[in-house]
């Protein structure tokens, strides 16, 4: 995997964990 590919990874990760808590706030 590259770093590029691991970097777009953690970004979509992070953005659905975000909108998670929102919806939960």
């Amino acid at each position: 995997m590259t770093t590029t590919t691991k970097s777009l990874l953690i970004d979509e990760f992070f953005v659905i964990h975000v909108t998670f808590l929102s919806s939960l706030g």
